[in-house]
């Protein structure tokens, strides 16, 4: 006879192989993605421990798979250097508050920028960066909070980290989006709260830091570990219609293992997010 642990094996692998089968009958790669996420986080949810092996199977098929799809552009997206932006970059034009230029020898925020920018045309196609236009830097001073405002990403010198930068490009590329991206992203975010009251994002204030005042749609976030901070910064509410969502996201598609997760802990928003990085 088979002891637990043997039954357990054989059982997680019978729901592993039926979720796959399942998977494959679809004829779209994206759709199998989502099929072998859905049940992934089913999985997690539902708490059961004799289901760990077949979360297991399920992520040794997924991960190198989705990780490949998220940091590597399909052959038919990819685009030398000189036909984005016109030969551009995000290291191009960046200055100082009174529009004098930074130093060429700057040591910390241009090496930053520059990754920033090698990571953003990894994951992001030449279309969607051409169709949002080309964007600039700014540095404010020492400490200024970072925010995105009409192409201009502005940043304090101090506070000027890959991250940071590939979180204020997300607001540059939500806010050029193609419209029915757009809408997805808010149907995501208002489905999700259901008609609900807004929250406070954080309990305190700090000056240049975060405010009190900011507030959030009262929605479930799975990702928030990995993504915007367990305050739910992701689900944040602003009355002109721009949301964190993309900004959280690409800001750590840099870590695949973050990347990865966000696909696996919530399949939705990440779908929704690679459809305004893809074309």
């Amino acid at each position: 006879m088979f002891g637990p642990d043997q039954l357990s094996l054989d059982i997680g692998v019978d729901i592993a192989n039926r979720v796959l089968r399942e998977a494959f009958a679809h004829d779209d790669q994206v759709a199998i993605f989502f099929h072998i996420a859905k049940a992934i986080q089913g999985i997690r949810e539902s708490g059961n421990d004799s289901l760990k092996t077949a979360s297991a199977v399920l992520q040794s098929y997924l991960k190198p798979k989705l990780i490949d799809f998220i940091n590597r552009l399909p052959l038919a997206q990819q685009m030398d250097d000189d036909d984005i932006w016109n030969d551009h970059s995000l290291n191009d034009g960046i200055t100082y508050s009174d529009g004098r230029a930074l130093e060429q020898n700057d040591t910390w925020v241009r090496p930053n920028v520059r990754t920033a920018w090698n990571n953003i045309r990894n994951v992001v196609s030449p279309a969607v960066l051409n169709h949002a236009g080309r964007c600039r830097i700014r540095v404010d001073g020492a400490l200024a909070r970072p925010f995105y405002n009409n192409a201009l990403i502005h940043v304090g010198w101090m506070r000027c980290s890959v991250g940071t930068v590939m979180h204020e490009f997300g607001h540059h590329l939500e806010d050029n989006t193609q419209v029915p991206r757009w809408i997805k992203i808010q149907q995501l975010l208002r489905e999700r709260s259901r008609g609900g009251e807004l929250a406070r994002i954080f309990p305190i204030t700090l000056p240049y830091v975060v405010s009190r005042d900011e507030m959030r749609y009262d929605a479930p976030m799975p990702a928030s570990g990995v993504m915007g901070g367990y305050f739910r910064y992701n689900a944040k509410y602003y009355p002109y219609g721009s949301t964190e969502v993309i900004a959280t996201s690409l800001e750590v598609f840099h870590d695949r293992e973050k990347s990865y997760q966000i696909a696996i802990r919530d399949p939705e928003l990440f779908l929704a997010v690679m459809g305004v990085l893809r074309e």
